[in-house]
């Protein structure tokens, strides 16, 4: 037998020797870098999650790996077999993450025993909780799976069951994600009138440095006028920004709401998350052109000279009888 040896960036990490029942997809991963995307003999690779669903393998064929450095091409063999137990399987997940379980699988009735294997793992990979058994002939069961194990921390998770077949076969899977939220943090928002009448924008913080790459943003409004600003809160000093006076009545108040994406949408004081200003009247003022009062000082210093130099003077009452 001839072997040849490819030096690669890319390699298999699941077997590339399959066994399972004909017709049903394989769930696929690979070492190495980026992949865009995949095509088999078999037909096209769908990303799923950390991984890539090969659709219904059988026999030998080959995956040619779009990556960002080429095509990169990996042969599979696949042993499947009809299968001859067919039994109605779903799994879900509870949308309360305290709650335990916090995965069931329903397996259905079926003459013929059934061996399964249940996995609940994070997005990463990492497994909560893993188990197997044996559903007998005429019989039906529910497998439930415990999220005591998870290591929470803060942040959006994805946390996915899985229930196999003792072929190996991904029977079915589901999703769910969750938000872990943290305590012992604040921020908030006031608003301020400047001496020229613009508004200044404060953001207050506190015990800001437990977050995590937070997306945050405070909206201002007067009646349908409308601004957003984007928040860096992670700043090393407090955030100060300064927007135009809005042009709506002195009387409309200028409101501000302050939000976080999550899971930092919620801090300890959502009171602070909202401000309101009334802004002073401002006076209005006459705009004078600046050519009139040049015109009007130089009349003003032409005549008190004339005036000083005896040339103009205002005339006498006798003067003014005889007139």
């Amino acid at each position: 037998m001839d072997i040849s040896i490819i030096h690669s960036d890319y390699s298999w990490a699941s077997s590339p020797v399959m066994w399972g029942a004909l017709g049903d997809d394989k769930l696929v991963s690979f070492h190495g870098g980026q992949i865009n995307g995949g095509i088999a003999t078999s037909g096209n690779l769908s990303a799923y999650g950390q991984d890539w669903l090969l659709p219904a393998p059988d026999g030998d064929g080959e995956i040619t790996l779009a990556t960002a450095t080429g095509s990169v091409t990996l042969w599979y063999s696949a042993h499947m077999q009809a299968s001859t137990t067919l039994r109605s399987i779903s799994c879900t997940l509870n949308t309360n993450q305290s709650a335990d379980p916090l995965a069931s699988c329903a397996i259905g009735n079926n003459t013929t025993p059934f061996d399964w294997t249940a996995i609940l793992r994070t997005a990463d990979g990492s497994i909560i909780e893993q188990l197997s058994g044996t559903v007998a002939g005429g019989q039906q069961a529910t497998v439930n799976l415990s999220g005591s194990n998870w290591q929470r921390t803060p942040g959006v998770h994805t946390l996915t069951v899985l229930l196999y077949n003792s072929d190996g076969v991904l029977a079915t899977t589901a999703s769910q994600d969750y938000v872990i939220r943290a305590t012992g943090w604040n921020v908030g928002v006031t608003l301020e009138e400047a001496s020229d009448g613009r508004v200044n924008v404060l953001i207050n913080r506190e015990n800001q440095q437990i977050l995590d790459n937070p997306h945050c943003k405070v909206v201002i409004a007067q009646g349908n006028w409308e601004k957003t600003l984007q928040i860096d809160v992670m700043a090393s000093i407090s955030p100060k920004l300064t927007i135009d006076r809005p042009a709506g009545p002195a009387d409309l108040p200028v409101n501000a709401l302050l939000t976080c994406e999550p899971p930092w949408d919620i801090d300890d004081d959502m009171a602070d998350n909202n401000a309101s200003l009334i802004l002073k009247s401002q006076t209005s003022l006459v705009s004078v052109d600046s050519d009139l009062l040049y015109g009007a000082g130089a009349t003003i210093l032409v005549v008190g000279v004339l005036y000083l130099l005896g040339l103009l003077r205002p005339a006498s009452a006798a003067e003014k009888s005889r007139a």
